[in-house]
């Protein structure tokens, strides 16, 4: 071996060594040294060999460099620091081997070494890198989870852990579905989780038997060497609620909970196109409760109100699953019946409802009854857009109610035609009085004992440019359902009060002007101080005018027509009943107002006297009488047209009469005559009229 290889040949091995390496004897002084290691420290060879090995290392000595100390020495492995020449500080690493001679004993040791320094910083930027995410990881307000391919939790943030209200050990025992409400994965939001497709969802989680929600931005990634699915959350609990809250706002009613009309809007529109499509039928039925106003008015809203829940519940259950039922607004609802196939069908259902309203609701220990009417529309039959079906449903209810109520009807477009004509009407109503279309009528009202006249109601009449005199009975419930009547009847006040006052002023003696007052003013807040007005100014004397109410529309709210009346009489005016009997008052009631002046017997119950002992409308007309003067109350008898009638009404003590037996009315101008002409005579009544 000698022969082969030389010292100058282990030398240039030596340092053909990729690794660094220098040998130390017992004393640690370095004996050889390879290019390697002489060019890591900085140094030529030469100087190196011969020093301690300890001049080199940075700060105390390693232990590795004192593997002779302990007196048991052994070869040793690990990290050292040492500085080079130029001053630098490098990290090592090395492994430690013993020297011995051929007897086997210890002359030193042997030190291989690399420099690992950037790999050393490059660890630490790795660490101190993952120890920055694992605190934003941990520390961060955002929910952060992580799944693997199939779902299952593999990490977790405090905040996930806080959201799902699971600790991360249980949590990390799950899998996706297990937090999921039942049927949720189905859902197309559900792909995003489970199938890792990145973009931002809406997840829900059954948390204890409630829902909570979370927006995550799903992003897939690779983690630790693992596909896995990121999500990074936000809770939005509070706002998908505070969002369906709004949405029940916009689409149910508050009181009954049913849907409402832009609900009901979309449902019909996407039934509509869902039947055009399979060349199908529906319909839809318009309620409206008969009489409900009434109800309203004189019970009060609390139970109008629960009526109205009452009747809400009934119609849902009658409904059943698959069809709609809403509330439109006030006492209105309306029903989508789809998939309908025969009209005879619809007729059925809509007499099931009426027979199923018709029952009593008890409210607070009452019954009451109630009754509806209903419009049917049929697609495609009555109109193929929503707009028109419910146009024409509505038509269709208002043809019932004119029916009396209570009953259905299924829309014509002879229908149309009335609906048309009735729009048109309300149409040349609003411009008739800036138009001056309307003028006032005069009837005489004549004293019984006297013949003179004492008093006259004003009626008005509409001059219809194209249609000539339009009687009040066509125009005014027009009016009344517009709210057109509340300008119209003040216009009436102001031009009887100012015809009276200019009567007066040419010198004929004051009588008393009658206007009637109707249910839309009688609700007027301003009612009281519009006629304090009028009469100041006309500067009519209060104790000229009378204001009639109807019988039903008094009683409509007794408890506000008592305290109206009250403060009517302190202005000074008269006030009269009439219409009575046609009702449901009785005098009982009127005891509870304050003072009424007068009480008018309705034309039906003067026109049917017959004088005949046993004729119900002379025995109630008789009763009528004696019970009012009972009361201190003035008797009008309405329509009387003939001498058997008046007879029968002075034998009876009636105060005064108005009716084509006395005159039928007539404008302003030809009303003068009444006011010249001599009293009437009465030569034909018995000597029991002198008991006035």
């Amino acid at each position: 071996m000698h022969k082969f290889f030389t010292w100058n040949n282990l030398d240039q091995l030596y340092n053909m060594i990729p690794s660094a390496i220098f040998t130390v004897n017992t004393n640690r002084i370095i004996t050889s040294i390879n290019n390697k290691a002489a060019n890591l420290f900085g140094y030529p060879a030469e100087e190196i060999v011969g020093r301690s090995c300890t001049e080199f290392c940075y700060g105390p000595c390693c232990s590795h460099c004192r593997l002779f100390d302990d007196g048991v020495p052994k070869p040793a492995t690990g990290e050292g620091i040492i500085k080079t020449r130029s001053g630098l500080v490098r990290i090592i690493l090395k492994n430690i081997d013993l020297l011995r001679d051929n007897e086997g004993a210890i002359i030193g040791g042997i030190e291989t070494f690399e420099d690992i320094t950037e790999r050393k910083k490059t660890e630490e930027a790795l660490a101190e890198s993952e120890e920055r995410y694992r605190t934003l990881f941990e520390r961060t307000a955002s929910p952060i989870l992580v799944t693997d391919t199939k779902g299952n939790y593999i990490d977790c943030n405090e905040a996930a852990c806080q959201f799902l209200e699971l600790s991360r050990e249980e949590l990390l025992t799950l899998n996706v579905r297990d937090l999921l409400p039942k049927g949720w994965e189905k859902r197309p939001q559900a792909h995003k989780i489970l199938w890792k497709t990145e973009g931002v969802i809406e997840a829900e989680y059954l948390i204890k038997n409630r829902i909570k929600i979370m927006e995550l931005t799903v992003t897939p990634a690779i983690w630790q060497g693992k596909a896995v699915v990121f999500g990074v959350g936000k809770d939005i609990t509070e706002r998908k609620q505070a969002e369906e809250k709004m949405r029940r706002m916009a689409y149910y009613d508050s009181l009954t909970g049913l849907p409402n009309r832009a609900f009901f809007k979309e449902k019909l529109t996407a039934a509509i196109i869902k039947s055009r499509s399979k060349k199908q039928k529906l319909a839809i039925l318009f309620l409206d409760l008969d009489r409900f106003k009434t109800v309203n008015d004189i019970m009060g809203h609390d139970v109008g109100d629960q009526l109205l829940k009452d009747v809400a519940k009934r119609l849902k259950k009658r409904v059943g699953k698959g069809r709609v039922v809403a509330r439109l607004s006030g006492d209105e609802f309306i029903i989508l019946l789809p998939n309908v196939s025969r009209i005879e069908d619809v007729r059925k259902f809509a007499e099931d409802v009426c027979e199923n309203l018709r029952k009593p609701f008890t409210i607070a220990g009452r019954n009451f009854h109630v009754t509806t009417s209903i419009g049917i529309t049929v697609f495609p039959d009555n109109g193929e857009d929503a707009k028109t079906l419910l146009k024409n449903a509505d038509i269709a209810m208002y043809k019932a109610k004119e029916q009396g109520g209570n009953s259905y009807e299924v829309y014509t477009f002879a229908m149309n035609e009335m609906a048309m004509a009735k729009l048109e009407l309300e149409n040349s109503l609003r411009a008739a009085l800036e138009r001056h279309e309307f003028t006032l009528f005069y009837q005489p009202q004549v004293h019984g004992m006297t013949g003179e006249i004492v008093g006259m109601e004003a009626l008005i009449r509409w001059k219809h440019p194209e249609k000539g005199l339009i009687s009040p009975a066509e125009f005014i419930p027009v009016a009344e359902e517009t709210g057109l009547i509340v300008p119209i009847g003040e216009w009436v006040l102001y031009t009887a009060c100012m015809q009276n006052k200019y009567w007066q002023q040419k010198g004929y003696a004051p009588i008393r002007v009658a206007v009637n007052l109707s249910a839309r003013q009688f609700q007027q807040r301003n009612l009281v101080s519009m006629i304090a007005r009028v009469l100041k100014q006309t500067g009519l004397d209060p104790n000229c005018l009378e204001l009639e109410i109807t019988e039903s529309v008094a009683m409509q709210n007794l408890e506000n027509t008592i305290k109206l009346v009250k403060q009517l009489k302190d202005l000074g005016v008269h006030i009269s009943i009439d219409d009575f009997g046609t009702g449901y008052a009785s005098l009982s009631y009127l005891k509870l107002f304050p003072p009424i002046d007068t009480l008018k017997i309705d034309r039906s119950f003067v026109r049917d006297i017959s004088q005949n002992p046993r004729n119900a409308s002379d025995a109630l007309v008789a009763t009528m009488i004696v019970l009012a003067k009972n009361l201190k109350l003035k008797v009008v008898a309405e329509g009387v047209e003939n001498e058997k009638q008046l007879k029968f009404l002075l034998e009876r003590q009636c105060d005064e009469f108005q009716g084509f037996f006395f005159g039928k009315p007539v404008p302003a101008k030809e009303f003068e005559q009444f006011l010249t002409r001599q009293p009437f005579k009465m030569e034909f009544i018995d000597d029991r009229a002198g008991e006035f």
